[in-house]
């Protein structure tokens, strides 16, 4: 079973946004370098120097200088080997995307936090380094602001900009739109949104296209201009059926949860739909 981080109290305020360094992060948090673990909290994981493994939801990625790692509330994530680390770690609070302008938000999240595939990172070169350090300087400047709100707002104006920044400037594992003034691609988005919150309870593509106000075949050609997989064969209901499929997996190797239980935690209604479902979809 994992270890489960939560912000401290003092750290749990509105609206918390920190930029620490790696070291930093290791010294609050030690038990991630040995232990498999998930965060109720956002991350910003950006190696400066170092080798080792990430392990993010049983996929492996290279830890190398100039790598940026993305890291939602959902993610499991470890470390193998780490040594020689160094760099910066932003951490904050979901609601800290309430003070970021809303399609940007949505981007945000969507694009690079909760994708549906597997865990966003990106690569940076000397180039792009000056400019993102730069957003960092500033960010440590302006953290001293007297006004906690103005603060707020303030570090809001430096994250938007340190990810686009980043976005124009690194190469990324997946591909990462920029179509966020198009009402399509904020339909799309919304479905996404709408997946992760209510995956657990709802399966039908029926229900999300009504709950988006759009038919099933809009949803479905919506899905279809943005899907970005490799196969480019992401449809509604795979996209909702992966999402429950990764939380499936994730209880059966992290949890004490019974199948029953992991069942009844789903949506399914029996142990029968749940077995074949799990065997329809099993990667």
């Amino acid at each position: 079973m994992q270890t489960e981080y939560f912000l401290n109290t003092q750290s749990s305020c509105m609206y918390y946004f920190e930029v620490t360094s790696i070291k930093e992060y290791i010294h609050d948090y030690p038990e991630i370098l040995t232990q498999s673990h998930t965060h109720h909290f956002y991350l910003i994981i950006w190696f400066w120097s170092g080798t080792g493994i990430h392990i993010v939801d049983s996929n492996e990625y290279d830890i190398h200088p100039g790598r940026l790692f993305f890291l939602g509330p959902k993610h499991i994530n470890s470390f193998r080997n780490l040594s020689g680390e160094s760099g910066a770690v932003f951490t904050f609070h979901e609601s800290f995307f309430n003070l970021v302008q809303e399609r940007l938000s949505d981007f945000i999240k969507f694009e690079i936090f909760h994708r549906i595939e597997k865990c966003v990172y990106c690569d940076s070169d000397s180039n792009s380094d000056i400019i993102l350090n730069r957003i960092i300087d500033n960010i440590n400047t302006d953290i001293n602001e007297s006004d906690k709100m103005i603060q707020h707002y303030i570090m809001s104006v430096h994250f938007t900009n340190f990810i686009l920044q980043a976005q124009r400037r690194c190469v990324w594992s997946q591909n990462v739109r920029r179509k966020i003034d198009s009402q399509s691609y904020q339909t799309f988005l919304d479905f996404i949104a709408l997946v992760e919150a209510e995956f657990q309870k709802k399966h039908d593509v029926y229900w999300y296209a009504r709950k988006l106000g759009i038919s099933k075949a809009l949803l479905s050609r919506y899905v279809k201009m943005y899907d970005s997989t490799p196969n480019h064969d992401l449809t509604p209901l795979k996209i909702i059926n992966l999402r429950i499929m990764e939380e499936i997996i994730k209880l059966l190797k992290h949890s004490t949860n019974s199948l029953n239980q992991i069942a009844n935690s789903l949506g399914f209604s029996d142990n029968s739909n749940f077995t074949k479902f799990f065997k329809h979809n099993d990667p």
